[in-house]
């Protein structure tokens, strides 16, 4: 009887963790992070010194935006660059829908892409 007594509580207690694992560990639903250029920026803004200006709050790690508002990249979740500049898009890469507009996925990371005005970047994130 004195076995079975650890035995029962090391099931119990692996099957708190592994609930606890399931609600914490789930993947967060994260709202888009729409960007519009309305005013006129200086030539050579790029689009992680536009996100600056704006009071975005990001982290990047290796040139890749990693956190996006509180928000982090997991190993099947990634903030995924969608924008409506045509010269910077490449539909063929995945395309996102905004307010009726497609908008193509950004062939340039957030340091190298330059904003320009009436164009939108929207951040979203995707899981593979």
């Amino acid at each position: 009887m004195k076995r079975k007594i650890p035995a029962v509580f090391l099931l119990l207690l692996s099957v708190v963790f592994s609930a606890v694992c399931l609600f914490s560990c789930k993947e967060k639903d994260a709202k888009p992070v729409v960007i519009t250029v309305e005013e006129p920026v200086a030539t050579g803004t790029t689009l992680v010194e536009y996100m600056d200006l704006q009071g975005i709050d990001y982290k990047i790690s290796n040139g890749m935006v990693t956190e996006l508002d509180g928000t982090k990249n997991s190993t099947k979740s990634f903030w995924m660059l969608y924008t409506t500049d045509e010269t910077n898009a490449n539909t063929a890469w995945g395309t996102y829908e905004y307010n009726g507009a497609t908008l193509g996925s950004a062939v340039l990371g957030a340091g190298e892409l330059l904003v320009a005005q009436g164009e939108t970047y929207v951040w979203v994130y995707q899981t593979i």
